[in-house]
């Protein structure tokens, strides 16, 4: 009873129903859970917590005894909130864009690219096909094939950020000026 008492008074509506779900399925299967809530503070922000509970003993018929770890994680939800909010924002700005965004790791091989990227003809290419100088040539202009074999030599080269401006060919037969 003390434990629901001090819930509603320092918990928000919807954490106390997470709350609430997480000590159900302990009691039900006896695995310890972990959830991350707000609690409230008269006159001030509220801190983000993360409680870690477990189920130890039935002390008696519908009685159980329950450890609750609680750790104050505010520094970090708060800069998850603030990189989610950025991210959405440069979201909107690619979406907005008439431009695709791609960056590609050699080293890993992992390659990221805004939706955007999917209007040039040049998506339907691997990047390693493109970089191996082995994907159709008619994905760039072709004033600008000895400008992509250059911009292709010198990223496999080990070049830490190699930039080149040259025609692009769209899905939509057209070229437009992109800068890699």
């Amino acid at each position: 009873k003390n434990a629901a008492m001090f819930d509603k008074t320092f918990t928000s509506d919807e954490d106390r129903v997470k709350t609430g779900n997480a000590i159900k399925v302990a009691l039900r299967t006896g695995i310890p859970q972990e959830l991350e809530y707000r609690f409230l503070r008269p006159g001030s922000e509220p801190l983000w917590m993360l409680r870690r509970l477990s189920i130890v003993k039935e002390y008696e018929a519908d009685s159980y005894l329950m450890v609750s770890i609680v750790s104050d994680i505010t520094e970090k939800k708060q800069a998850e909130i603030k990189t989610a909010l950025e991210q959405r924002r440069y979201q909107i700005v690619v979406d907005e864009m008439k431009a695709a965004v791609f960056e590609w790791d050699l080293k890993t091989g992992e390659f990221y690219c805004s939706d955007s990227y999917r209007n040039y003809a040049m998506s339907a290419v691997s990047p390693e096909v493109i970089l191996a100088n082995k994907g159709p040539k008619d994905i760039i202009h072709p004033d600008d094939w000895k400008e992509m074999q250059r911009f292709a030599k010198l990223s496999t080269s080990g070049e830490h950020r190699v930039e080149s401006v040259l025609r692009m060919k769209l899905t939509s037969g057209e070229y437009c000026w992109c800068k890699l």
